[in-house]
């Protein structure tokens, strides 16, 4: 299998999420980075660089709904289209209400399943690119 090309960025506290995280998505992206720091990822975020975005709802400092707010926020189209996933460990019917609700394209559930993240980033990208 090629490797894709798009550009994603990773936003996780847990530096266990990340080395996962790192490890499984290296083998299907040429360009991955990853942010342990929210207020990090949003400068990261807003230098418009990323295809899709793969973001903690629970973060210290500033949570993931606070950053899809900010990003969601700005002028520009290309971050009120940017993908969003959540990434979260709760995934009860209010909680993804809220998810939804909130700016974010889409949700993951922790731990991670690659398989699932893979079809949501090929979905995402092809809604992307029509």
């Amino acid at each position: 299998m090629e490797k894709s090309s798009i550009q994603v960025l990773v936003v996780d506290d847990d530096e266990i999420n990340i080395l996962i995280s790192r490890k499984v998505l290296s083998k299907y992206f040429n360009n991955v980075e990853f942010e342990t720091n929210s207020t990090l990822a949003l400068e990261k975020i807003l230098a418009k660089k990323f295809d899709v975005v793969l973001l903690d709802v629970n973060m210290p400092v500033m949570n993931g709904f606070d950053v899809v707010s900010r990003v969601r926020s700005q002028e520009d189209i290309y971050f009120k289209q940017l993908p969003i996933i959540a990434n979260t460990a709760s995934i009860l019917p209010e909680d993804i209400e809220e998810i939804l609700n909130s700016g974010f394209t889409s949700y993951q559930s922790k731990p991670l399943r690659v398989d699932v993240l893979l079809r949501e980033i090929d979905k995402l990208m092809a809604n992307v690119h029509t």
